[in-house]
């Protein structure tokens, strides 16, 4: 038995302690600290070893420490897991010392809990790995600057943004690499993060170190009260790619409208890898839409959903062929929700390697056209109409009151043939008459 005066000590301590068996590993006693921090009653403690707060897998460590570390009144300490009644798992440090209870070789323990301090220590490793993923392994250039522009650090990535190691850069000034139209612009920008946080720098020209030029955009930081940057923080890309796409999707609108001022018909391009189309000013005269971009979708959504899967397929055929010619009729909506027949003529362009790459394409309102053509249509189909009426209805009564007249005779004097024949004739007349009237009914659109 411990002393009154440890055994107060030992109940009352802050700190979870027990005393095991060192042959057993039985729990001999445990405080309240240690019942409150494992949540298992003092009984349940007495009818376990230290197996029982360890997770399986960390049962061989326990083994290996009592093995080679635990030695007979000697001081040990461990890092360790525990685990508790409900299945948490702690980190925690473990001290021992040897002493006796009641006859029994046995150690002494005392716990502290690491978890939170074990928490926050992988949560800043993992922050910090994330940092150095971002930085060294991103696409963006991150470097700080003093106030005149001058490098204090530059990320791994300068050699694929700049074309340089970042140590050159350390001591020498961003704006010697600014391109000489654009760096006022550019120091102007840069001297307003003395009274703002943050600045978004409009894109701007720079020299690559192999002589190239190339746009770059940047995000700064002002980071300058900060004990640990104590500098100005840019976060750069290279945005050449994108912005010649948007330089080369001007100059083609440009084109476009040009060629608009000549023609009423609405010239698109599309591009396959984006799906985006690009409009000329045509689209808002035919149909009235004011737009100069659109997708893929937008316009599948305006094509007569009888006609677009025709058209699809057509278009998809050709690129399979390697056809670069189309010349497709469809009916296209307007804006006003009516719809007008168009003649789509197009020029497929495909690359080296043979992939379809680009369709432009011209479309024209040929509703007028086909209006007429549908009439023109119907006119002929009524002069069929009364050409096989004028040869097969009207032939029969004709031939008949042909045949009749050559039956009279002025010089038989017969009265009695005569008026035997007259009401033939009178039958055969008005047949030829309704015909007759039945063609001009038909010519005059009537019936």
């Amino acid at each position: 038995m411990m002393p009154n005066i440890y055994h107060d000590a030992f109940k009352d301590s802050p700190l979870p302690m027990w005393i095991y068996d060192l042959e057993t590993l039985a729990f001999l006693d445990v405080n309240q600290a240690a019942i409150e921090l494992y949540g298992y009653s003092k009984k349940e403690f007495l009818e376990m070893t230290l197996r029982d707060i360890r997770p399986l897998e960390e049962v061989p460590v326990l083994e290996q420490i009592m093995r080679t570390k635990i030695r007979e009144k000697a001081f040990n300490q461990s890092l360790v897991v525990h685990c508790k009644k409900n299945g948490e798992l702690m980190f925690v440090s473990v001290k021992g010392n040897a002493t006796e209870f009641e006859g029994r070789a046995a150690r002494f323990v005392s716990v502290i809990d690491l978890t939170e301090h074990q928490t926050t220590a992988e949560a800043l490793a993992q922050s910090e790995r994330r940092f150095q993923l971002l930085v060294q392994d991103g696409s963006d250039l991150v470097t700080i600057f003093d106030q005149q522009g001058v490098y204090k650090f530059a990320s791994p990535t300068a050699m694929n943004v700049l074309g340089v190691e970042p140590e050159a850069l350390i001591g020498r000034n961003v704006f010697d690499f600014v391109h000489p139209e654009d760096r006022e612009t550019a120091k102007l920008q840069f001297e307003l993060i003395a009274d703002q946080h943050r600045i978004i720098m409009p894109p701007f020209r720079y020299r690559h170190f192999n002589g190239e030029t190339r746009w770059m955009e940047t995000i700064i930081t002002n980071r300058l009260n900060d004990p640990v940057i104590n500098g100005i923080i840019t976060n750069s890309r290279d945005v050449t790619e994108r912005l010649n796409q948007e330089i080369e999707r001007k100059k083609i609108l440009q084109r476009y409208n040009t060629v608009s001022k000549a023609t009423s018909d609405a010239i698109w391009d599309l591009d396959l890898r984006t799906k985006t189309i690009t409009w000329n000013k045509g689209l808002k005269g035919l149909f009235g839409y004011d737009l100069e971009q659109s997708d893929m979708d937008w316009w599948k959504s305006k094509v007569k959903s009888e006609d677009l899967a025709t058209i699809l397929g057509i278009f998809d055929e050709h690129i399979k062929q390697g056809i670069s010619k189309s010349k497709l009729e469809y009916r296209f909506q307007c804006a006003d929700g009516t719809y007008k027949t168009v003649m789509d003529r197009s020029f497929i362009h495909f690359d080296e390697a043979g992939q379809a790459v680009r369709i432009i394409g011209s479309m024209q309102d040929v509703s007028e056209q086909r209006k007429y053509i549908a009439e023109i249509e119907i006119q002929n189909e009524k002069m069929r109409e009364i050409a096989r009426m004028q040869s097969h209805d009207l032939r029969a009564p004709l031939a008949s009151f042909m045949g009749l007249v050559s039956l009279i005779d002025p010089d038989a004097n017969d009265p009695d043939a005569i008026l035997k024949i007259l009401p033939l004739l009178k039958k055969s007349a008005e047949e030829v008459d309704a015909v007759i009237r039945a063609i001009t009914k038909k010519a005059e659109n009537k019936g």
